[in-house]
Parts: structure tokens; sequence; C-alpha cells
């Protein structure tokens, strides 16, 4: 248990120190939309880099071709992925496993929508440093190499005329230091999506926002809190219909949101 904390925390920290997270998605199949505008490179809080790749591409692409993690990749569409951004990909967008009766494309489309309407989002913290041309450090530089990296997942959905984002770290996310026992839990931060010529802004659900509605009694969310360094996390562990009712009742409400992330476009 003190572990998946351990790893809570880091996940919080992130996801922009979002400290409203939820156990289950936002999304469900019949709310999740594609945005392919989206997809490309950006600028994030002033030095992060940050590059958007829709992950069903990505998907199909690895599957019929092996990459070189020495060479710029070039997706069906375009896009190109920079080397060491192909190095971390290889290994961690992939098919997933899926049983028998999973693998039609309409079964795939509701057990895992996701892996058709998802972005794969890395986030480059120290992009003012240049990859070295090959990997070769001790295990200490190995490790401080991959905190250099986040790696998550956007899926967007619209409830009433509204677009909103739900971010998830992968499970095996190349920025966490993670036990090999398996026992990570990913949770989702939500937040409200504002798409313009420049890029894209997330603004993230307010923990004192969704406080002050519990306090008040006003609503009735299914959630565990707890105390980290002297902050209120909250973690929500509604379903994904308790979750979209939520925001359709109270995401009009501009005070329900206060952590920002602006996405600025670059050309690449």
């Amino acid at each position: 248990m003190k572990a998946n904390l351990i790893k809570l925390t880091l996940l919080v920290a992130v996801l922009s120190a979002c400290k409203v997270i939820s156990f289950f998605p936002l999304y469900s199949p019949n709310v999740v939309v594609e945005r392919q505008a989206i997809q490309g490179k950006y600028q994030v809080d002033g030095d992060a880099a940050v590059y958007i790749y829709k992950q069903a591409y990505l998907w199909k692409a690895f599957e019929e071709k092996e990459p070189l993690p020495s060479e710029d990749y070039v997706l069906p569409n375009g896009m190109k992925i920079p080397s060491f951004i192909v190095r971390i990909l290889r290994d961690k967008v992939h098919s997933p496993s899926l049983q028998e009766g999973e693998r039609t494309e309409e079964s795939r489309k509701y057990s895992l929508p996701y892996f058709k309407s998802g972005y794969i989002v890395i986030e480059d913290r120290r992009s003012e440093y240049p990859f070295p041309t090959e990997i070769d450090f001790d295990e200490d530089e190995v490790g401080a190499f991959l905190n250099r990296f986040a790696l998550y997942r956007i899926v967007l959905l619209e409830l009433e005329d509204q677009l909103y984002a739900d971010v998830c770290a992968f499970q095996e996310n190349a920025g966490f230091h993670l036990a090999s026992d398996g026992d990570f839990i990913p949770v989702h931060s939500f937040a409200k999506v504002q798409m313009n010529e420049d890029g894209f802004k997330l603004d993230f659900l307010s923990d004192d926002y969704l406080e002050d509605l519990f306090e008040q009694n006003r609503i009735r969310l299914p959630h565990v809190s707890r105390s980290e360094n002297g902050q209120k996390v909250t973690l929500l562990t509604a379903s994904p219909e308790e979750l979209q009712k939520f925001l359709v009742k109270f995401g009009a409400d501009k005070e329900a949101f206060d952590v920002v992330r602006k996405y600025y476009r670059e050309n690449v």
C-alpha cells in the first residue's frame, strides 16, 4: 500500500500538480470524439517540448514496420517522430493482448475505445539539452535520462457540446520508478479543452471547488481523500457515468476549473 501511495504522488506531480484524480476514466464509448488537429509538437510552460500522436496511427505503423531507434520515423499520415521519441514509443505503444472474442473491430471499439481514439503525449521536460546519439549509460544515468520524459494518454470527449480531456499516465511510464511486482495503479485527471490556431488549453478540475461541494452536501460523488505534504488529495471512485453527470451539471461553472496548462503549437 505504501508503494502505491508513493506512485500515486508521482503521478499527481506529472499531471501538472492536479490534485483531483479519479480511479475510473471520464469517457465511455458513446461520448469519445476525435480532433485530428491536436496532433503535433508543442511548447508548454516555456521550456518543455510536447509531442502528440494519435495512438491508432502509432499502433498500426509499428505493427507494419519495425522502426529503427537511430533514425527519425515518418508515420503514414506524414507526421515525423524524432529518433529519441521512437526509442521511447517502440516498446511502450503496441497492440494490446486481446482475447479471441475481442479481436474484431466492433468489439475492440467498445472494450478498448482509447486505442482507437486516444492520443499519446510525450513530454520532454529537459528539451533544451541535446539527446545523445547512443544510449550507453550506467544505471544512475539511465534513471536520470528516463525521468526526463513523461508519457501519458489523452482521450477527448464531448458532454453537452463542451470538449473535455481524460488524461492518464501509461502503466509503464518512462518517467516513473516502478516496482516489478505489477502493482502500479494508473489514475485519471479531467480538464476542459479549448482549441485554437495556436494550440490548445487544458483547464483542470479544481480540488477546492470539489471540496466545497462535498462540504455543502451539494453532491454525492464516491471518493476518498488523504493529506499529502499538507495538501489534501481527492481520489474520485465514481463510475464514468456518475462523473459525466457531475460535469454536465457543474462543468459550465468557471470556478470549477483552476489549474491551466497552455500548449503552444510549433511548426515542424
